[in-house]
Protein backbone atom coordinates (compact mmCIF):
# COMPACT_ATOMS: atom_id res chain seq x y z
CA UNK A 1 0.00 0.00 0.00
CA UNK A 2 1.23 3.48 -0.84
CA UNK A 3 0.37 6.64 1.06
CA UNK A 4 0.33 9.70 -1.13
CA UNK A 5 -1.95 12.05 0.77
CA UNK A 6 -2.71 12.07 4.47
CA UNK A 7 -5.54 14.14 5.91
CA UNK A 8 -5.58 15.24 9.54
CA UNK A 9 -8.92 15.52 11.29
CA UNK A 10 -8.82 17.38 14.60
CA UNK A 11 -12.05 16.08 16.07
CA UNK A 12 -12.20 18.91 18.60
CA UNK A 13 -12.77 21.37 15.75
CA UNK A 14 -16.13 19.85 14.85
CA UNK A 15 -19.12 21.05 16.80
CA UNK A 16 -21.64 18.81 15.02
CA UNK A 17 -21.93 15.65 12.99
CA UNK A 18 -23.28 17.74 10.13
CA UNK A 19 -20.11 19.87 10.07
CA UNK A 20 -17.94 16.76 9.98
CA UNK A 21 -20.11 15.18 7.29
CA UNK A 22 -19.59 18.22 5.04
CA UNK A 23 -15.81 18.08 5.45
CA UNK A 24 -15.74 14.34 4.77
CA UNK A 25 -17.82 14.84 1.62
CA UNK A 26 -15.58 17.68 0.36
CA UNK A 27 -12.52 15.51 1.08
CA UNK A 28 -13.95 12.71 -1.02
CA UNK A 29 -14.24 10.39 1.98
CA UNK A 30 -17.83 9.29 1.45
CA UNK A 31 -17.20 5.81 2.88
CA UNK A 32 -16.50 7.15 6.38
CA UNK A 33 -19.47 7.29 8.72
CA UNK A 34 -19.53 10.85 10.16
CA UNK A 35 -21.51 9.80 13.25
CA UNK A 36 -19.05 7.02 14.13
CA UNK A 37 -16.12 9.39 13.62
CA UNK A 38 -17.79 12.17 15.63
CA UNK A 39 -18.45 9.74 18.50
CA UNK A 40 -14.70 9.16 18.75
CA UNK A 41 -14.23 12.74 20.03
CA UNK A 42 -14.25 11.60 23.64
CA UNK A 43 -11.32 9.22 23.11
CA UNK A 44 -9.27 10.77 20.32
CA UNK A 45 -8.02 14.26 19.46
CA UNK A 46 -6.80 13.70 15.93
CA UNK A 47 -7.22 11.06 13.27
CA UNK A 48 -4.75 10.81 10.40
CA UNK A 49 -6.51 9.32 7.40
CA UNK A 50 -5.24 8.16 4.04
CA UNK A 51 -7.13 10.26 1.51
CA UNK A 52 -7.09 7.50 -1.11
CA UNK A 53 -8.44 4.60 0.99
CA UNK A 54 -10.16 6.40 3.85
CA UNK A 55 -8.25 4.20 6.32
CA UNK A 56 -7.01 5.60 9.61
CA UNK A 57 -3.21 5.37 9.66
CA UNK A 58 -2.54 7.07 13.01
CA UNK A 59 -4.26 8.90 15.86
CA UNK A 60 -3.73 10.91 19.03
CA UNK A 61 -5.47 10.10 22.28
CA UNK A 62 -7.46 12.69 24.22
CA UNK A 63 -5.26 14.12 26.94
CA UNK A 64 -2.07 13.23 25.02
CA UNK A 65 -2.31 15.40 21.89
CA UNK A 66 1.42 15.32 21.09
CA UNK A 67 1.78 11.54 21.06
CA UNK A 68 0.92 10.14 17.63
CA UNK A 69 0.11 6.44 17.62
CA UNK A 70 0.50 4.83 14.19
CA UNK A 71 -1.51 1.82 13.04
CA UNK A 72 0.53 -1.39 12.49
CA UNK A 73 -0.02 -1.32 8.71
CA UNK A 74 1.48 2.19 8.52
CA UNK A 75 4.46 1.16 10.68
CA UNK A 76 5.16 -1.73 8.30
CA UNK A 77 4.91 0.63 5.34
CA UNK A 78 7.47 3.00 6.92
CA UNK A 79 9.84 0.20 7.87
CA UNK A 80 9.90 -1.09 4.30
CA UNK A 81 10.72 2.27 2.71
CA UNK A 82 14.18 2.49 1.13
CA UNK A 83 16.46 4.90 2.90
CA UNK A 84 18.04 7.93 1.31
CA UNK A 85 21.39 6.13 1.33
CA UNK A 86 19.89 3.65 -1.14
CA UNK A 87 19.08 6.49 -3.49
CA UNK A 88 22.49 8.09 -3.04
CA UNK A 89 24.30 4.81 -3.60
CA UNK A 90 22.69 4.59 -7.02
CA UNK A 91 23.89 8.00 -8.18
CA UNK A 92 26.79 8.03 -10.67
CA UNK A 93 30.23 8.47 -9.19
CA UNK A 94 32.44 11.36 -10.20
CA UNK A 95 36.22 11.19 -9.98
CA UNK A 96 36.55 14.88 -9.05
CA UNK A 97 34.07 14.54 -6.17
CA UNK A 98 35.89 11.48 -4.85
CA UNK A 99 39.26 13.25 -5.03
CA UNK A 100 37.77 16.26 -3.21
CA UNK A 101 36.45 13.92 -0.53
CA UNK A 102 39.90 12.36 -0.12
CA UNK A 103 41.48 15.81 0.05
CA UNK A 104 39.00 17.04 2.66
CA UNK A 105 38.56 13.94 4.81
CA UNK A 106 41.13 11.30 3.86
CA UNK A 107 40.99 7.88 2.21
CA UNK A 108 39.34 6.28 5.26
CA UNK A 109 36.10 8.11 4.52
CA UNK A 110 35.56 6.47 1.12
CA UNK A 111 32.84 3.86 0.73
CA UNK A 112 33.53 0.44 -0.77
CA UNK A 113 31.78 1.57 -3.92
CA UNK A 114 34.01 4.65 -4.20
CA UNK A 115 37.16 2.55 -3.63
CA UNK A 116 36.14 0.09 -6.36
CA UNK A 117 35.43 3.01 -8.69
CA UNK A 118 38.92 4.40 -8.09
CA UNK A 119 40.49 0.97 -8.72
CA UNK A 120 38.67 0.68 -12.04
CA UNK A 121 39.69 4.20 -13.06
CA UNK A 122 43.41 3.62 -12.50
Amino acid sequence: MEYSSILTFDLNNFKSIYELKLVLKKSGLKKINAKNMFDLKEEFNKLFIDAYTGNTIAYTIAGMPNQIIPMQEFIEYLINQPGISHILSQSPLNIDEILDKISDNGMDTLSDRELKFLENES
